[in-house]
């Protein structure tokens, strides 16, 4: 860029939000530079708030486990006062339940892509070099509980460069009907 396109660049914005006295009222004074600045903010944050591109699908393999556990013993001894029989039943019953679990294999690794993290309910929980062929576990809980929300139900997988920037995302999904959603495509039922 020569000297002279900087200068005249320069003479444009300070003629575009200079007050000219008699020539223009203060009130068009200001709403060149309210437009100017408006445009100013949403180039701003249009470049920030770039989404982060999805993982190809051949790069990664999912498997979804269900195996039937038992619940933890729960503390009978305490009484919720907003909580239904149903409810009650649920959390005291002794009898095997449906548990998911998921093992993400990463495939192939990007170039950049040196480190995951997984993050649920916005705060991450799980953080560990990208290492291609090796399965990482994710338990996701009893299918009831993903159903009605009491446990996490979206999972970010979220693969970093060597500066810690986000490069690419699997964003895993369990809808309230038991859907479950890789990247917003549907991948069967829980």
């Amino acid at each position: 860029m020569s000297s002279t396109t900087t200068i005249e660049n320069k003479r444009v914005f300070t003629s575009f939000c200079t007050f000219n006295g008699g020539k223009d009222s203060f009130a068009r004074y200001m709403l060149r530079c309210s437009i100017y600045f408006t445009v100013l903010i949403l180039i701003t944050f249009s470049v920030q708030a770039q989404e982060i591109p999805f993982k190809p699908d051949n790069e990664f393999a999912l498997r979804l486990n269900m195996d039937f556990k038992v619940r933890p013993p729960a503390d009978v001894t305490k009484i919720k006062i907003d909580e239904t029989f149903g409810e009650y039943e649920k959390r005291t019953s002794n009898t095997p339940l449906p548990y998911v679990t998921l093992f993400l294999n990463v495939l192939t690794a990007g170039t950049d892509e040196v480190r995951l993290s997984v993050s649920k309910g916005g705060k991450v929980f799980l953080s560990r070099k990208v290492e291609p062929g090796k399965e990482v576990k994710l338990d996701i809980g009893f299918s009831d509980d993903v159903k009605d929300r009491t446990s996490d139900h979206e999972y970010i997988v979220t693969f970093l460069n060597g500066q810690k920037k986000p490069v690419s995302r699997i964003v895993i999904y369990f809808s309230e009907e038991g859907d479950y959603l890789v990247n917003g495509v549907k991948r069967g039922r829980i």
